[in-house]
């Protein structure tokens, strides 16, 4: 497995990692390449990516605050037949280590279920996220 930092060519892969996220959460909003492109070229935000041979098998994708010099992990996925081998785990130490000398805070955003993996970490909860929205979830 190779974990690093995402590329351009990296965006059509990471188009179709959405589309899966999102059919499995019923949640997630999809990014297309071009997102991933745009993305790619702010200073910032960061995107990491972990390959299984030639397979995108998970991702990462955060956001940096100046004014509140904060980092904002938005997104971790991996795809299910690659879970529980540490991967989410690994994105986000690297991002972690990216990011921690500019950081006075990392916050990280993620589901019930992924808590515990995460608190392991050093995580700790501190607000609850709700969402309105115009169809039943």
């Amino acid at each position: 497995m190779n974990i690093r930092k995402a590329t351009l060519k990296d965006c059509p892969a990471l188009e179709q990692i959405n589309v899966l996220a999102q059919k499995e959460t019923g949640w997630w909003i999809p990014q297309n390449a071009q997102f991933y492109k745009k993305f790619l070229k702010k200073n910032n935000n960061d995107l990491l990516v972990a390959y299984k041979a030639n397979n995108l098998i998970g991702f990462l994708s955060l956001e940096y605050n100046k004014e509140q010099k904060s980092t904002w992990i938005n997104d971790v996925f991996v795809i299910p037949s690659s879970r529980k081998k540490g991967i989410a785990k690994q994105l986000v130490k690297m991002a972690i280590n990216r990011w921690k000398n500019k950081s006075s805070s990392i916050v990280l955003l993620t589901s019930d279920n992924n808590m515990p993996v995460f608190e392991r970490m050093g995580f700790k909860k501190k607000l609850n996220f709700m969402r309105l929205s115009r169809s039943e979830d």
